[in-house]
């Protein structure tokens, strides 16, 4: 889903970076993950780093 949602138009191919375990979510919390991380990827082409020519997105995870 991350990448997905990261890659719909706003990163170029291989700049989303993605690092954490396989979890499984239920729909609703998916769904506003989903819609976080298209913000957040959208946020990022137009104001931050993806703009250079090496810009890049990472995301990363962790699960306790």
């Amino acid at each position: 889903m991350i990448i997905e949602e990261v890659n719909d138009g706003a990163v170029r191919s291989g700049n989303a970076i993605r690092s954490g375990p396989t979890i499984h979510l239920d729909a609703r919390t998916a769904g506003k993950l989903a819609l976080t991380l298209r913000e957040l990827a959208n946020n990022a082409r137009r104001y931050g780093a993806l703009p250079a020519p090496d810009g890049a997105l990472r995301i990363d995870w962790v699960c306790y």
